[in-house]
C-alpha cells in the first residue's frame, strides 16, 4: 500500500502511553525513549506522522525526563530534524514485517474508546493504560514554541553557544551605541569638554621682544642729522663741513657727558 496519504496528527499520543513507557521517558536515555516511544506509535497505527507529530514526541520526552536546563530554538529544530531521520529508519525496517494496515487513522482520538480495536488490542496487549504524567497545556506551548522549518536568512545563531555570544555582542552594540548617542547629544548642546574631531596641536605664539624707547641723545643726534640735509640743499660745502664739525663735536661731548 502507498504511503501518498494524509499526514497524520496524534498529537493525543501522551494519553495512550503506559507505566513501562513512561519509566523509559522519565529515567531512561534518550535512545531508549525514542526506541519505545516509536515502537507504541506504529502500534497506534501511526504511519505519516506530521510536522506537529514529530514534536509532539520531541516535546513529550523532553518534558518526561524534566529536562531543566532551557535548549535554544535552533537545538530543538535539530532533536527534531535527528528524530524524522529515526522514524524513517525505523519504519523501513518495520514495513518489511507489517504486510498489513489497519484502518488509517488520521487523527489519534482524545478518547482511547475511539480508537480502532486492531490498533489498541496490539498497543495493550501486554500493559494497561495508564494516566497522562505531564501537564499537556505545557506540552502545547511546547509544541507551538517548536521551530520546525529553518532557513539561513533566520535571525538566530545555529547553536546555543554562539546564541549566548551574539546576546553579548547585541549588548556591548547597544552600549556602544547608547554612548555614541549621548556623545552627539552632548555636542549639539555644547557640553562637549572635548571637540568632535582632533585639532592640531597648538603651539603658544613668540612674545615680541620689548622695544627700548630711544634716548634723549638719539633723538638729539636725529634731529641734527636732519638740520645738516636740509641746509646742504641751500648752501655750500663749506657751510656743512662747519656743521657736522659742530656735529661731532656735540657728539663727543654728549657722550662723555652720560656714558663716562
Amino acid at each position: 500500500m502507498s504511503d501518498r496519504r494524509k499526514l497524520q496528527s496524534y498529537e493525543h499520543l501522551p494519553h495512550y502511553l503506559t507505566d513501562p513507557i513512561w519509566d523509559v521517558l522519565t529515567t531512561g536515555t534518550r535512545e531508549r525513549a525514542v526506541g519505545a516511544l516509536l515502537q507504541h506509535a506504529w502500534q497506534l497505527g501511526l504511519r505519516c506522522p506530521s510536522e506537529q507529530t514529530f514534536s509532539t514526541l520531541h516535546n513529550l520526552m523532553e518534558l518526561a525526563r524534566e529536562r531543566k536546563q532551557p535548549t535554544s530554538a535552533f537545538e530543538r529544530y535539530q532533536a527534531v530534524a535527528t528524530l524524522k531521520c529515526q522514524w524513517k529508519k525505523y519504519k523501513s525496517t518495520m514495513k518489511q514485517q507489517d504486510h498489513q494496515y489497519h484502518e488509517y487513522v488520521e487523527t489519534l482520538p482524545r478518547d482511547t474508546k475511539d480508537l480502532p480495536a486492531g490498533y489498541y488490542l496490539v498497543a495493550f496487549s501486554e500493559h494497561e493504560l495508564a494516566p497522562c504524567r505531564i501537564p499537556v497545556d505545557e506540552l502545547l506551548m511546547a509544541v507551538g514554541a517548536t521551530k520546525l522549518r529553518w532557513s539561513k536568512k533566520s535571525d538566530e545563531k545555529p547553536s546555543s553557544a554562539s546564541s549566548g555570544g551574539s546576546d553579548l555582542q547585541l549588548v556591548e552594540l547597544a552600549f556602544r551605541l547608547g554612548q555614541s548617542s549621548s556623545a552627539y547629544h552632548r555636542q549639539d548642546s555644547g557640553e562637549l569638554s572635548q571637540p568632535a574631531f582632533p585639532r592640531r596641536s597648538e603651539t603658544p605664539a613668540p612674545s615680541p621682544l620689548p622695544l627700548e624707547e630711544p634716548s634723549m641723545f638719539e633723538g638729539f643726534l636725529v634731529m641734527f642729522c636732519c638740520a645738516c640735509i636740509d641746509m646742504c640743499a641751500y648752501t655750500n660745502v663749506c657751510v656743512c663741513l662747519i656743521l657736522l664739525n659742530i656735529y661731532i663735536y656735540i657728539h663727543i661731548y654728549m657722550y662723555i657727558f652720560i656714558y663716562i
